[in-house]
């Protein structure tokens, strides 16, 4: 067996590692690891074709697959024409997994490798990601979409605040959106994330809500509406090449945002028209310049911004 792990997020590899060796009931005494930037494919190629002295089966794992990549980075030159045999005439008891960042489809040997093997994307698979990690615990679609929400797209603390839930429901098992407002504790960029989605949702009562709470907390004004703006222009941008025709991870690879962000943006854009996206980007320039020039001392633009949306 061959696997593919498209992903540059530690914490997710891992997972996607541990899940497959789950799945295949093996531990991680049958894991070989090689960095394939400083090792030769073909070390990886003669552990496969060799027998260990305690198991039969081998799990070798092959880190920065870069060969895979249109990365410019040096690393030692790979025998290619080996990797390829290889996958040819698979050992059925080993299995081959290959990281790497970002996997360069023009490349014979990732058409050859998609074609025998099985590629995991992990970019857009938090929800998966969540259930993978439930266990015997049950979460149902829209809580765990209000899970990702309330945490917004920080994979560890997504993790550890999970851990916290389960612990906290050892009883029933059964984790509610009630439990996730009980457990789960907001930092201040959590409310950032949240006053960002209100604004951009137009749920202006919310967004002058938290907006008020961010002020006492110490939040810079000017700091909010660079925010607010950044988050207007991704939606807008993916509007545009949504139109153009690209798929949410072309956008995410072109803009170099994560999928996740992309996705959100995404469903945004269908409440606006690029015309409105503009006139709000516009709006925020002259309420951010007339602060900053001192024309606006009461700071009410960007109050007037949200309970006018």
């Amino acid at each position: 067996m061959i696997f593919l792990i498209e992903s540059n997020n530690s914490i997710i590899i891992n997972n996607t590692i541990d899940e497959i060796l789950k799945k295949n009931n093996l531990d991680k005494d049958n894991v070989i690891r090689y960095d394939l930037i400083d090792v030769d494919v073909t070390s990886i190629i003669n552990e496969l074709n060799t027998y260990g002295l305690f198991s039969k089966r081998k799990v070798v794992i092959g880190e920065n697959a870069l060969f895979l990549t249109a990365s410019k980075t040096k690393t030692v030159e790979h025998n290619l024409e080996e990797l390829e045999n290889y996958i040819k005439y698979l050992n059925p008891d080993n299995i081959l997994i290959l990281i790497c960042d970002k996997l360069d489809n023009k490349r014979k040997i990732v058409k050859l490798l998609k074609e025998k093997g099985t590629l995991i994307s992990t970019e857009v698979s938090m929800d998966n990601l969540i259930k993978n990690n439930l266990e015997d615990y049950s979460m149902d679609y829209k809580t765990i979409n209000y899970f990702i929400n309330y945490c917004g797209s920080d994979i560890e603390k997504i993790l550890n605040e999970l851990e916290k839930l389960k612990c906290f429901k050892l009883d029933d098992k059964k984790i509610t959106i009630d439990d996730i407002n009980k457990v789960v504790v907001k930092s201040l960029d959590d409310n950032v994330f949240d006053f960002i989605n209100a604004v951009v949702s137009k749920n202006r009562l919310k967004a002058y809500e938290i907006y008020k709470e961010l002020l006492y907390k110490g939040e810079e004004e000017t700091k909010l509406i660079i925010m607010v703006a950044d988050q207007i222009r991704l939606i807008y941008n993916c509007k545009c090449l949504v139109k153009d025709g690209m798929k949410q991870e072309e956008i995410a690879t072109f803009l170099g945002v994560h999928p996740y962000k992309v996705k959100l943006a995404i469903s945004s854009s269908y409440s606006y028209t690029k015309k409105e996206l503009l006139t709000m980007l516009n709006r925020l320039y002259e309420i951010d310049k007339n602060i900053k020039t001192g024309k606006d001392t009461t700071k009410i633009g960007f109050q007037v911004f949200i309970l006018s949306l």
